[in-house]
C-alpha cells in the first residue's frame, strides 16, 4: 500500500509535463496534536486489560515540492513532503505492583513475594512522508482556498520499560490518511504562502513483550501549518 502512492506521484508527474504547469519547493512550519488511544493486552488474548489516552504538542519542520497545472477550470496540484527531523513522543508511567503467584492472594501474603514500581512507554515518529493532492479556487485576487487529500508515512520507534517483562525497543510503520483545508496567496508571480489545517488518523500499532503483553496504539494528528514556496 505504500508505493501506490508513490506510483501515482511518479504518473501524475510523466503526464503534467505534457501540460502548461508550475513546479515549486518550499518550506513548512508545523504544529502538531498527537493525540494517542493506547490499549494493554496482558495476556494476548483479544481482551483489553488497560487503556490511557495521551496527547502531546510538537513543532516540526518540513520541506516540499509540488507540481500545479489548471484543469477545467480549477487548479490542481499534486505535492509530496518530508519532515526531516523526528518528532519525540514523551515518556509516559504508571505504577505496577507485581505478585509471585496470583492465586495466593494479596501481595505479600501467603510468602508471596512482590514488587512496585513503574512501567513506562515511549516513543520516536521519524522518516515522516505524506504525498497529497490539492484541488484549489480562487476566491480572491492572488487568493485561493484549496482542500487537502493524501496518504501519509512514517516510522515509529516504540520503545517499554516493565515490572514483569523484558524491555522492547521495536520499529513499526505507521500510515494513515490526511484530510485538510487552507489559503494561498501570492505574494509576487514567483512567492507564496499557505496556511492550512489538516487532520490525520493512522493505522493502529502493536507490539507484544517477552510475558505476551500486548499493547497497541491508535495515533492521531491534528496540524496547523504555515508554508512559503517559491515557483519555478
Amino acid at each position: 500500500i505504500v508505493l501506490l502512492p508513490l506510483i501515482g506521484f511518479l504518473t501524475f508527474f510523466v503526464v503534467s509535463t505534457a501540460n502548461a504547469g508550475t513546479f515549486s519547493m518550499g518550506v513548512s512550519a508545523q504544529l502538531n496534536d498527537l493525540d494517542t488511544a493506547a490499549s494493554e493486552d496482558i495476556d494476548n488474548n483479544g481482551s483489553t486489560d488497560e487503556t490511557k489516552s495521551v496527547s502531546d504538542t510538537v513543532a516540526t519542520p518540513s520541506i516540499f515540492a509540488e507540481y500545479s497545472m489548471d484543469l477545467m477550470g480549477a487548479n490542481l496540484t499534486l505535492g509530496i513532503d518530508l519532515i526531516p527531523l523526528s518528532a519525540e513522543i514523551d515518556k509516559r508511567e504508571i505504577s505496577q505492583t507485581t505478585c509471585g503467584a496470583k492465586a495466593a492472594g494479596a501481595c505479600g501474603e501467603g510468602g508471596n513475594n512482590g514488587g512496585s514500581g513503574n512501567n513506562s512507554a515511549a516513543g520516536t515518529i521519524k522518516n515522516h512522508i505524506t504525498i497529497y493532492v490539492q484541488p484549489s479556487f480562487e476566491i480572491a485576487a492572488n487568493t485561493s482556498a484549496f482542500l487537502t487529500a493524501g496518504f501519509a508515512m512514517a516510522d515509529v520507534e516504540g520503545r517499554s520499560k516493565s515490572l514483569t517483562s523484558t524491555d522492547v525497543s521495536e520499529n513499526r510503520d505507521l500510515e494513515g490518511w490526511k484530510f485538510g483545508l487552507g489559503l494561498k496567496h501570492s505574494l509576487s508571480d514567483s512567492t507564496f504562502v499557505k496556511i492550512d489545517y489538516s487532520y490525520t488518523d493512522y493505522d493502529s500499532v502493536s507490539w507484544t513483550t517477552s510475558n505476551s503483553t500486548k499493547g497497541t496504539a491508535d495515533i492521531e494528528n491534528s496540524n496547523i501549518g504555515l508554508s512559503i514556496g517559491t515557483n519555478f
